[in-house]
């Protein structure tokens, strides 16, 4: 897991894409209210969020729905992704494109 962890972040940063962490219990939290949601709570979550027919299967899919829903939100909220520290394992992740730099040019000196 720790590999695939390292190609994954290897590949976000040459992409230049701004790396986004959410933590289980914030995804959680965004989709039903509560950051200890089970399985199936997350599914129907999901299910009623997009109005589904049917829950999404398997419950990773679930998973990831959630994910990309909470970073769309936190992107339209404009929550400032958490900075600094070690990635935590545990955490989610979400890659979005950054917003280009500004190149301010140094006032000129007389």
């Amino acid at each position: 897991m720790g590999h695939a962890r390292g190609v994954l972040l290897l590949a976000i940063r040459q992409a230049g894409l701004e790396l986004v962490e959410l933590r289980p219990n914030e995804v959680k939290k965004s989709l039903t209210g509560h950051g200890h949601a089970t399985k199936a709570q997350m599914q129907a979550a999901v299910q009623a969020a997009f109005g589904l027919a049917e829950p999404p299967q398997p419950p990773d899919v679930a998973d990831a729905i959630a994910i990309a829903l909470c970073g769309v939100r936190r992107s339209a909220w404009g929550v400032a992704s958490r900075g600094g520290g070690a990635p935590d394992a545990r955490g989610m992740l979400m890659a979005q494109r950054r917003p280009p730099r500004s190149r301010r040019r140094a006032p000129d000196q007389d």
